[in-house]
């Protein structure tokens, strides 16, 4: 520590008492006076300003990708081959039982409509080959994308589009010649009009012609009623491609009732008497009051809608209604796939999750920022936690959307290997990015978005290392499995999420966690909901710190993934997947079969076997290399890309050579390395223009 670092935290603790009385400390609590020390006592490295004239310019293959990983796709072309995916209890399985998992990506808006036929096709075929086995379609309704779903949206959004239709219909059919799977959202973003005949329609849209109607689809029957009669057409169209209707393809894993629409967390405040809505206020305080007369609960305090306590209670019921009528409605129908009610988005915390069980999985969504490594478990969650927090004993999990934000976070090329890492660890079913394209693909209108992350060498450039260690399983599940129990008082009238609970945050990276659902005399359908896990430690204390006194790593308890939060360091250090990321420039790092000496501060550089057997059996061994990657001037094109500099050591049989990917998706001239003590030796300086390789005969 220096001086200046020393005294700083003297003159905190000095000062502390003052602090106090000036402070309310019910928003400076004990863990935001730990981050602070925690900030004020660590340094973080800094990046070498950008010297964009030796960076790589379009390094990404455009409509390949660094390796084909499509061969992962082979036992599922078509996909839906095997029959619908099913749910056995906290697992995703095929019709014959066997386990199966998916790592996946959005499409959205207007990728869907205005992308040609052929681009349609050939990005099915990249999708494949960059290993991913699952694609969600999303946007599809929502009014800012033009055109949508329906024929004619600004006048209503009763009649669906049969040119919108013939696209998806396309899209469907080219991913499952790829061996792609679908997520289908049946609602996201629609915006009814004043033309849909919708009951009290002046009384949410306050004006307006055309309205959303998160929160009152609860309590409003006839924008149920809609919602319905969308699904109905939706669902029963057949696609004219694969002769299917939507709802009878086995490639469609799971339907979305509703996007980012729940109330105990988000929309609860919607209806209340000051919002302006008294038609819809007096719907839902008869309901309430109803709800609290029947279980003698107070109705001032069960109104207090943004307060813990009653109000979480109720309004989970209130959300678990409508789920049951819109359940029964899909069951009519004859859909087979899996359904998400709603998603754990947006901060909320576990006691939003009691409604999601209506669902046969429950859905997640998490956003990160940069420099995460640096986190400390401690006091700071990262944004996988989130994830880990919304794990449901007894159901699989989905994650519908993930990502780094703001473009372009600059160390982005982490996040990728240290989600598949996570979620093999934990066990999580289904992740999906957010996303791999919104925009129309057209090359020259190209930017560098989140958005569509189709050309970004920072996040799809990690998209393959990141496919087969995941769906590969190349690391282990944890060992241990953890389960929060927390009594119904706990559960809804405290707040617990990954800000104020040690133990969701402390257990994301060393061992598996999911949470219970309380017995609630005042929920009893939850009852149906609430499963055991007889092999799980059972937990009671939410602040449970379970990383050992005086340590600043985290390590997993297989002894395969660690991150030490001072270094801002990531490895995993598998059989088959041996990964340094994060600031690991002038260090030098040991795993089993490889050395890392990387010159250049923050990087990720991954090596893999692409044959399913040890690094050192292999005779085809995958080798990434990323860093920094920016648009050369705002979000426009070209991508720039940092090269990875200093040496890789890697421990394999001898007879490989090195072939360099080059930004058309091929093979270079092959480099032979020297190779000592049965170590190859990859020096990478200046003139090493390529961020990807294979080693092979």
């Amino acid at each position: 520590m220096n001086k200046t670092l020393l005294l700083s935290f003297i003159l905190f603790f000095l000062h502390l008492p003052t602090l106090s009385l000036a402070m309310d400390m019910s928003k400076f609590n004990e863990n935001k006076i730990k981050a602070f020390l925690f900030s004020a006592i660590t340094t973080k490295p800094v990046y070498d300003p950008p010297a964009t004239d030796i960076w790589h310019q379009n390094v990404l293959p455009a409509l390949s990708s660094p390796v084909d990983l499509s061969f992962l796709n082979a036992n599922d072309i078509p996909a839906g081959r095997h029959g619908f995916i099913k749910r056995d209890k906290d697992q995703l399985t095929f019709a014959d039982a066997k386990p199966v998992k998916f790592w996946g990506a959005n499409i959205q808006a207007y990728t869907l409509f205005k992308a040609s036929d052929f681009d349609i096709q050939r990005h099915a075929k990249r999708i494949a080959q960059l290993g991913f086995n699952l694609i969600r379609i999303h946007h599809h309704d929502s009014a800012w994308v033009k055109p949508n779903i329906f024929k004619n949206p600004s006048d209503n959004t009763l009649e669906l589009s049969a040119s919108a239709l013939k696209k998806l219909d396309w899209w469907i059919k080219c991913l499952k010649d790829e061996g792609v799977y679908l997520w289908l959202d049946l609602h996201v973003g629609r915006t009814f009009t004043k033309n849909d005949n919708l009951t009290h329609f002046n009384d949410f849209a306050k004006g307006k012609e055309t309205a959303e109607a998160k929160g009152f689809n609860y309590y409003n029957d006839s924008i149920k009623a809609a919602m319905q009669a969308f699904n109905a057409a939706y669902l029963s169209h057949v696609n004219q491609f694969t002769h299917l209707a939507y709802k009878d393809d086995p490639a469609v894993i799971a339907l979305l009732l509703t996007n980012e629409n729940d109330l105990p967390q988000h929309f609860g405040n919607a209806l209340l008497g000051d919002k302006g809505v008294p038609l819809h206020h007096e719907i839902f305080n008869a309901d309430l009051r109803q709800f609290a007369d029947t279980y003698a609960l107070a109705y001032k305090q069960t109104r207090r809608t943004w307060e813990m306590g009653e109000s979480k209670i109720y309004l989970n019921d209130a959300q678990h209604r409508f789920n049951t009528d819109m359940l029964k409605h899909l069951a009519n129908l004859g859909t087979h796939s899996l359904v998400a009610t709603t998603n754990s988005w947006g901060g909320m915390g576990i006691f939003g999750l009691p409604a999601l069980t209506d669902g046969s999985i429950i859905d997640a969504h998490a956003y990160g920022r940069a420099e995460e490594f640096n986190y400390n478990p401690r006091y700071t969650p990262g944004f996988l936690t989130w994830i880990a927090g919304s794990q449901v004993t007894g159901f699989p999990l989905s994650v519908t959307e993930w990502n780094i934000e703001p473009f372009p976070a600059p160390d982005r090329f982490t996040a990728s290997l240290f989600t598949a890492s996570i979620a093999s660890l934990q066990g999580w079913d289904a992740l999906m990015l957010y996303g791999y394209s919104q925009s129309t693909l057209v090359n020259r209108w190209a930017k560098g978005s989140n958005y569509s992350s189709y050309n970004d060498p920072a996040i799809m450039g990690l998209m393959p290392a990141a496919a087969l260690l995941y769906r590969q399983d190349h690391v282990s599940p944890a060992h241990y499995s953890y389960e929060l129990k927390l009594d119904s008082n706990d559960f809804f009238f405290t707040r617990y999420d990954p800000t104020s609970s040690k133990t969701i945050r402390t257990l994301l990276e060393t061992s598996r966690l999911t949470i219970a659902m309380p017995e609630t005399p005042e929920l009893p359908w939850l009852r149906k909901n609430i499963h055991s896990n007889n092999n799980a430690i059972i937990v009671r204390e939410p602040n449970k710190d379970f990383i050992p006194a005086d340590q600043n790593f985290v390590e997993s308890d297989t002894g395969e993934l660690k991150r030490d939060w001072v270094a801002g360091i990531h490895t995993i250090n598998t059989a088959k997947s041996q990964v340094a990321s994060g600031w690991i420039g002038d260090k030098k790092i040991q795993l089993t079969d490889v050395e890392f000496k990387i010159q250049t501060k923050k990087a990720v550089v991954a090596v893999q076997s692409l044959v399913n057997l040890p690094i050192a059996e292999s005779d085809k061994i995958f080798i990434t290399l990323m860093a920094r990657s920016k648009p050369a001037k705002g979000n426009n094109l070209p991508f720039l890309s940092e090269p990875v500099l200093g040496d890789v050591y890697i421990t394999a049989p001898m007879g490989l050579r090195f072939y360099p990917v080059n930004k058309l998706g091929g093979f270079d001239a092959p480099m032979t390395l020297p190779y000592k003590k049965g170590r190859y030796v990859l020096s990478l300086d200046t003139d090493s223009v390529f961020h990807w390789g294979v080693l092979q005969p």
